[in-house]
């Protein structure tokens, strides 16, 4: 079921909602935990809901995430987060101070995709605010001013995430963790605030800078030392290439069964599909690419140039002569791309961690 888009502008509307939704009570929730759904027609969505903090504080949860007190992530089942987690937490907090109004957005904590969170974001966010994602990156834009900040993911946890981790892995964490369990604030909710009347900006505070993307070079010297054999090794690649059978599970299989036998590998499950990556991964460990381009008679030298040109678009069928042109430059792309990767031509400077 689909979120319903619900705007609230500013704090009169805040108030207005929580006060107009009446609590949900069952056998499974009491009145005292006060369970407003913001989608009030269908109450379907419980876990997503207005909670009131204070007088001058509300909080919009998600659900099943870090200091929601109802409904809690699975490894926080046996931990009762406190008002401060609640409101540290909260995907959207309003807060009301003299003459101001702020409006807090905080991404999900941790390294991976926050769906829910997402979906949560372009739901309620107000009207002067809006959520983008955009290259596995998401942003708050600024309707009035035009400007758009980077939300980045949170690296804090509520203390009783840190125990359970901390309990169920002791002291050989994954590497996985490595970074992810601070208790600390990391400043990465970004806090939007307003006039009270006008709902005009005034300023914004928190968050963080945009991380800097890794950095890929190429060994230009290194590939110029060996143009000779490059250029012989993919003029007789693409020569052999359109006489090798095409979607043959047998033919790929024998094809990546002899370069692990060639470097004394065993692998228990052959799979082409995702043969590709892995088997980059063989040639640059091994450096065997340089040696199979620089070597016309290497045992290998088809299944290089079987696995470089069959991961490309080479066998896409073209139905005028443009679409032919444009894939014969795509391809040609795709290939140099691999030749790259798999002779250790690229050289990949680590970027910062979203």
């Amino acid at each position: 079921m689909e979120l319903k888009k619900r705007y609230t502008d500013n704090w009169n509307a805040i108030e207005s909602l929580y006060h107009h939704i009446k609590p949900l009570v069952s056998c499974k929730h009491s009145k005292e935990q006060d369970i407003r759904p913001l989608d009030d027609e269908k109450r379907s969505r419980k876990w997503e809901r207005i909670k009131k903090i204070n007088d001058n504080c509300y909080a919009l949860l998600d659900g099943y995430s870090i200091g929601d007190d109802v409904f809690p992530p699975w490894y926080n089942w046996c931990y009762e987060p406190s008002l401060e987690d609640t409101v540290r937490f909260s995907p959207i907090v309003w807060t009301r101070k003299k003459n101001t109004v702020s409006v807090k957005v905080r991404n999900g904590s941790g390294g991976g995709a926050h769906t829910q969170r997402y979906k949560f974001l372009a739901s309620f966010l107000p009207r002067k605010l809006s959520f983008i994602l955009r290259n596995g990156k998401q942003y708050i834009f600024h309707v009035d001013s035009g400007k758009e900040f980077y939300l980045s993911k949170s690296r804090s946890v509520c203390s009783g995430t840190a125990r359970f981790y901390e309990n169920a892995h002791g002291d050989s964490p994954p590497s996985w963790l490595d970074g992810w369990l601070n208790t600390k604030d990391d400043n990465a909710a970004i806090t939007f605030t307003f006039d009270l009347k006008s709902m005009d900006l005034l300023n914004v505070k928190g968050g963080k800078n945009l991380p800097k993307p890794a950095k890929v070079t190429i060994d230009k010297s290194a590939k110029a030392g060996m143009k000779t054999e490059l250029e012989a090794f993919r003029e007789w690649a693409f020569t052999i290439f359109p006489i090798l059978p095409v979607d043959d599970y047998d033919y790929d299989k024998k094809i990546l069964k002899e370069v692990y036998e060639h470097i004394g590998e065993k692998r228990l499950h052959w799979q082409y599909g995702r043969g590709y990556n892995e088997i980059n991964d063989v040639f640059q460990k091994y450096d065997l690419a340089r040696d199979i381009i620089c070597d016309p008679k290497h045992p290998l030298r088809l299944n290089l140039a079987q696995i470089l040109l069959g991961s490309t678009s080479y066998h896409e069928e073209c139905l005028s002569p443009h679409q032919q042109k444009e894939l014969e430059k795509t391809v040609r792309s795709q290939y140099n791309a691999r030749i790259n990767t798999v002779c250790n031509f690229r050289n990949v400077t680590k970027g910062e961690e979203i």
